[in-house]
């Protein structure tokens, strides 16, 4: 049994085996103590992102500019299973109400928002497991690492966001009144940003640290990730760094800069084809993280748009593409990357054989002499070049019998016809 003492560990590990990152271990199903001390976890680290998400409130209807809580509910109701859906949905609802309804919230759009928020984390994780049945955090073992898998989870999110906001449009017809579109747009957009950048960036730093063998493994397994290979490579990271941090203070501080908010994706992309992506992921929450700041304090190229709503859709979409772009980039080149290593290690075994097979047939008495279509000779071991006296610069090409000096057991010459050809 892996002993998992982090919240990250409890928060990932599903609950009703003992699977440890996806591995199964073969013992007991884990105690309620431990169920009980996963529960709370990642309760409160809900509770906790929920507060940072509701900080970001952008009308007088209580819609917040993000909501990053709900990746975490992901993760949580990802990592769990039949034992556990129960117990952990009850937990999110509660978490969900508590937070809503000490940020000010009224019952009615209290409820509203955890029907969309119940209803989007279910749907993900059912389509996430039927979609990448294999994927570790969602009841596989294989890490997320492949452009498709990437592809789909945006798909989930973006489809589960669909059947959220209808669910959360009734809702709100029933007990708020009739919601604005405009309004309903954010919530799938920020609804969808969170669970494809959180889910992504749990699952990327949640492998390592629960499949490591523990907190210091895990500690050296990241650093390995972002440590630089050379001189080269620290000079890289430090101009990466410089760059972006140029940029993005020019962007969304510096008013005549504005018009260079294109360039902040040419850092995404720099990091998507250069570093790991858990780096780049990083990179590109951090800078999304900035903007949104930036833009909830009124800075920035985003903060003059009139409409709150467009403002906040326009924020969330520099989000998703300082994230996604860089990340598509890095699982394109790791799969190349896997690709090459692959047709590396099948030229290596098939040489290794080709040696080996030669050198058993340049070991045999025996002569052995293989001919493709067209009278070609392929392979001619040494005992084949002896018993009809030829030599190594011999013509690679069947000749007349007469020319090897063969006859049958009754002393009759071999005709040209009944040679292989």
């Amino acid at each position: 049994m892996v002993e998992m003492t982090t919240s990250a560990q409890l928060l990932l590990v599903p609950a009703d085996e003992e699977i440890v990152a996806g591995v199964d271990s073969g013992t007991a199903a884990p105690t309620w103590g431990r169920r009980a001390l996963r529960l709370a976890l990642a309760g409160s680290t809900f509770v906790a992102v929920g507060y940072l998400g509701r900080a970001t409130i952008v009308d007088k209807q209580g819609l917040s500019l993000i909501w990053p809580a709900l990746g975490v509910a992901g993760l949580w109701i990802g990592s769990g299973n039949q034992r556990t859906r129960r117990t952990d949905l009850l937990a999110l609802s509660a978490a969900t109400l508590l937070v809503t309804l000490t940020t000010g919230a009224t019952p009615g759009r209290a409820l509203v928002f955890l029907a969309i928020n119940l209803t989007q984390v279910i749907v993900f994780v059912g389509l996430v497991r039927r979609w990448i049945p294999d994927l570790w955090g969602f009841g596989g073992t294989r890490p997320i690492g492949r452009l498709g898998d990437l592809g789909r989870l945006v798909c989930a999110a973006a489809c589960s966001g669909i059947v959220g906001l209808t669910v959360g449009a009734v809702a709100s017809a029933l007990f708020v009144g009739v919601p604005n579109p405009a309004m309903l747009a954010v919530s799938w957009g920020r609804n969808c940003l969170a669970l494809t950048v959180i889910t992504t960036c749990g699952l990327l730093v949640g492998h390592p640290l629960l499949t490591s063998g523990g907190p210091r493994a895990a500690g050296r397994t990241l650093l390995r990730g972002m440590k630089p290979a050379g001189p080269r490579r620290a000079l890289e990271t430090a101009g990466l760094l410089v760059t972006t941090t140029a940029l993005t203070y020019l962007v969304f501080i510096e008013t005549a800069a504005r018009p260079l908010a294109f360039l902040l994706l040419v850092t995404s992309v720099w990091a998507g084809l250069r570093f790991a992506p858990v780096i780049v992921t990083l990179h590109g929450v951090v800078m999304g993280a900035f903007g949104i700041a930036c833009t909830l304090a009124g800075h920035g190229p985003f903060a003059v748009i009139d409409s709150v709503y467009y403002r906040a859709l326009t924020a969330q979409a520099f989000v998703a593409m300082a994230v996604l772009t860089g990340l598509a980039l890095a699982f394109s080149r790791d799969e190349r990357d896997r690709a090459i290593a692959r047709l590396a290690e099948a030229e290596r075994i098939t040489a290794d054989r080709a040696r080996l097979l030669d050198a058993v047939l340049e070991s045999m008495n025996e002569g052995v002499v293989v001919l493709e279509e067209g009278g070609r000779v392929v392979v001619r071991n040494t005992a084949a070049r002896h018993l009809v006296g030829l030599d190594e610069n011999a013509s690679p090409h069947l000749q007349p019998a007469a020319g090897y000096g063969l006859f049958r057991g009754d002393g009759v010459q071999v005709a040209d016809e009944e040679l292989p050809g």
